[in-house]
């Protein structure tokens, strides 16, 4: 599951979510930008639980593996690469939310032609946004125990193991090469959105 948008100047940043769409297609500064779960997530987050039903993480940390792509176009050279925690952050300007990961090419460089890098990051559970939390995946496997006829105080007596789907955002930015240099990227800067669903494996404990 992937999701496209383009974030600018503060002038892009107030366009709606359709306009942005349709400015990553029809002008975007990038070639490609993508971005791909690596390895086997084996590590489950572990959800605790008591007699009334799941209420919170044993661990607040858990790691994530993914591989980060970006190819920036024509004259125009990737200044930023990060992972973000909510929707519409920009590399350009102050937006709300967390940088999870963030790099960015240094001071009097011209940026990369082509950005990739393998990276890990750690993020608590209540960093990250969901498609289906951790949480959520437990409750839900109680719902589809009872359709089949345990009870809840049985479902929550033992231990299951499911699993949910993290949204996972990777923005990349790129302008052109002299912006980049002279560290003046809302000049042409543009920032790009990436998401993807990265599978997480939960262990929903027995209740105490």
């Amino acid at each position: 599951m992937k999701l496209k948008f383009t974030i600018g100047a503060l002038a892009l940043a107030l366009l709606t979510a359709t306009s942005a769409n349709t400015l990553a297609s029809s002008s975007s500064h990038f070639e490609k930008v993508d971005i791909v779960s690596e390895g086997i997530d084996l590590v489950p987050i572990v959800v605790r639980a008591n007699a009334a039903g799941y209420n919170g993480y044993e661990k607040e940390i858990h790691t994530y593996s993914v591989r980060l792509f970006a190819k920036a176009k024509g004259a125009r050279n990737v200044f930023a690469a990060g992972i973000g925690n909510k929707p519409g952050m920009s590399h350009i300007e102050v937006t709300a939310g967390k940088w999870l990961f963030r790099h960015v090419t240094p001071e009097g460089d011209d940026g990369w032609g082509v950005y990739k890098k393998s990276i890990k990051f750690n993020a608590k559970a209540t960093e990250i946004e969901w498609y289906k939390s951790p949480i959520q995946a437990c409750k839900d496997n109680i719902t589809i125990q009872k359709a089949k006829g345990m009870p809840q105080a049985a479902v929550l007596d033992r231990e299951w193991n499911v699993q949910a789907n993290a949204k996972i955002r990777f923005y990349a930015g790129a302008a052109n090469k002299i912006h980049i240099k002279n560290r003046q990227f809302q000049q042409s800067g543009q920032t790009l959105q990436e998401n993807i669903s990265y599978p997480v494996n939960v262990k929903c404990r027995e209740a105490l």
